[in-house]
């Protein structure tokens, strides 16, 4: 059962690089402290109601 689903898995998930997969955890964490201003903003406006 699960040697089958690897073997889907692997047939139609491309094969990333470990400069795609360092890139796209860079950016992501890179872009955490706007997401949480962002949020924060939010939730004080809702608060301020």
């Amino acid at each position: 059962m699960i040697g089958r689903a690897k073997a889907v898995v692997r047939r139609h998930w491309p094969r990333l690089r470990l400069r795609t997969i360092l890139l796209t955890t860079f950016v992501f964490v890179a872009a955490l402290p706007g997401i949480g201003a962002l949020f924060l903003r939010v939730y004080e406006n809702s608060l301020l109601r």
